[in-house]
């Protein structure tokens, strides 16, 4: 998509963004609705994961369910070689949970991201898939940053992103 499609759609998207349909079609190509600057951060992240919830199903051709804490993608990422074609890619929406990067944990021991957090990065994880085919390498390096983030918000009923502020990346990378 060229620059002006680009600019041309994102216009489209905010002259639309009163609709409550959450995603556009422009030329073909799945838009997801810019953040409404004048809504709070919670119905904009709501939004956000209202319209990954209805990409989500065909996106995976219906293999993977929003409701579970690990995704299987494989056979719905891009295969650069054969030999990877057979493997599980599992996506794991857990917490650092103790232990240490690639360090395995038992699937009874896993503890999945509370919500809403959880939700926010499902959908960031569907909206980057959707956008552009991602290996699982690629999603599991995403994660892990979402796992030492989702660590340095701390013990929150409820952890949002739109509670991370700069210490918490700050501590994130001293990780």
């Amino acid at each position: 998509m060229t620059a002006t499609k680009k600019q041309k759609a994102i216009a489209s998207n905010k002259a639309d963004a009163k609709h409550k349909e959450p995603n556009k079609q422009v030329n073909g190509q799945t838009v997801i609705q810019v953040f409404n600057p004048s809504a709070s951060p919670t119905h904009n992240i709501q939004q956000f994961v209202k319209s990954a919830k209805a990409i989500l199903p065909a996106l995976f051709e219906g293999n993977v369910s929003w409701d579970d804490h690990t995704w299987n993608i494989a056979g719905f990422e891009p295969t650069l070689d054969l030999k990877n074609t057979g493997h599980d890619a599992n996506i794991l929406f857990t917490s650092m949970n103790g232990r240490k990067p690639r360090q395995k944990v038992a699937k009874k021991d896993e503890i999945p991201f509370q919500s809403p957090y959880i939700d926010t990065v499902k959908a960031v994880v569907a909206h980057n898939h959707n956008n552009h085919k991602i290996t699982h390498s690629a999603h599991m390096v995403a994660m892990r940053g979402w796992r030492y983030l989702y660590d340095a918000l701390g013990n929150s009923d409820n952890p949002c992103v739109s509670q991370l502020l700069p210490v918490h990346f700050k501590q994130a990378i001293a990780e």
